[in-house]
């Protein structure tokens, strides 16, 4: 499906169980609820997919916020 992805890179998380760590705050939330927001301007939309990323570009994380 079609997904909006959204890509932190973050300079003070440096392993990936820190990059898990900030995935699973309360962020579950604000994008399960932003994905509802989107659909109402691009319906195709089925999923908001947020990573984190080191310094280097490489990703630590990812978790996908479907509806």
């Amino acid at each position: 499906g079609n997904s909006l992805v959204y890509t932190y890179n973050m300079s003070t998380v440096t392993d990936a169980a820190g990059a898990e760590q900030y995935l699973s705050s309360s962020l579950d939330s604000i994008y399960s609820a932003l994905l509802s927001v989107v659909q109402l301007a691009a319906p195709e939309c089925d999923s908001i997919v947020v990573e984190v990323l080191d310094q280097s570009g490489s990703v630590l994380a990812s978790k996908t916020y479907t509806a």
